[in-house]
């Protein structure tokens, strides 16, 4: 995963290994810009880890990780709280899409939804009141993954 500077040109590489046998995905910055979140995946696909970038040294952070005995995906929608404080995954940890906020050390501060139906996105696009997610979902048209 290299990111490039647009004052300088240059390509500065993350700390990864260059031949090893995993996936990395979904880079997102944080709301400052000065961190890149990578996600990494290793080749059983049983593991999924977060890093946090440095841009200017390429110097990783592991910031998440989570383990499930069958295989785990990519987090197509990890958003972070505008003021950086937290991030929001949708997991299907438990067999039904949830979501979850999680502190900037990974450690989980609360599960936001529950039950036998699925959030179904986060959208980072929604103007909400301080505190409060919209989260698209549907009780009534349950089906696990």
């Amino acid at each position: 995963m290299g990111v490039v500077s647009v004052a300088r040109g240059e390509v500065t590489w993350a700390d990864f290994e260059p031949k090893g046998d995993h996936y990395l995905a979904w880079p997102v910055w944080t709301p400052d810009s000065r961190t890149l979140t990578v996600q990494w995946m290793n080749r059983g696909q049983d593991t999924i880890r977060f890093y946090n970038c440095d841009p200017e040294s390429g110097r990783k952070t592991q910031i998440f990780e989570q383990k499930q005995p069958s295989w785990v995906t990519f987090f197509e929608d990890l958003q972070y709280l505008h003021d950086g404080s937290a991030f929001l995954l949708r997991s299907d940890v438990d067999g039904w899409d949830h979501l979850y906020l999680y502190g900037n050390d990974g450690k989980l501060k609360r599960r936001l939804t529950s039950g036998g139906w699925p959030v179904n996105s986060i959208d980072a696009s929604m103007k909400t009141p301080a505190g409060c997610i919209s989260r698209p979902g549907r009780p009534d048209r349950g089906t696990p993954t």
